[in-house]
């Protein structure tokens, strides 16, 4: 299992900072590390040039597809063998975080109750929503226009 530290390469966006890719490596699926993660990206998402309101609204939905890997994804997988990967780019004119786990993907139940309202709040913050899920994981994509 590999834990890299985030990194950040490249310049660009509208700040004229640095901004780049960010990246995580694969890292444990910890529910202790989602806090720091989500600071992480909402910080890349104003060195990119999104506003406020797409910042929080990019905290929040990224935090909602970390928070689904640690909650669902390896229901049947030691906690040893757990892991995510975030990658956060600019491509094309959009900020666009991708997540993705070696979990099985669980549709969401008919009558969720209390939960099971994430992809629905994911969709509605992001400008885009796509998951791929295959045998081998599953990868949530989340775009914003700049």
């Amino acid at each position: 299992m590999q834990t890299n530290t985030p990194t950040t390469e490249g310049t660009g966006g509208r700040s004229g900072g640095i901004v780049g890719t960010l990246t995580t490596g694969w890292i444990p699926a910890d529910p202790l590390r989602l806090r720091d993660l989500r600071k992480q990206l909402t910080q890349w998402g104003y060195r990119v040039g999104l506003n406020p309101e797409q910042v929080q609204s990019l905290g929040l939905a990224a935090y909602e597809a970390l928070a689904n890997i640690v909650d669902h994804a390896y229901s049947t997988v030691p906690v040893v063998n757990r892991e995510l990967l975030v990658t956060a780019e600019v491509v094309s004119g959009a900020a666009v975080i991708t997540i993705r786990d070696h979990g099985r993907w669980r549709p969401a139940p008919v009558s969720p109750g209390p939960r099971g309202h994430g992809l629905l709040l994911m969709r509605r913050l992001a400008d885009d929503v796509r998951i791929d899920a295959t045998e081998r994981g599953t990868s949530v994509t989340l775009c914003w226009q700049l």
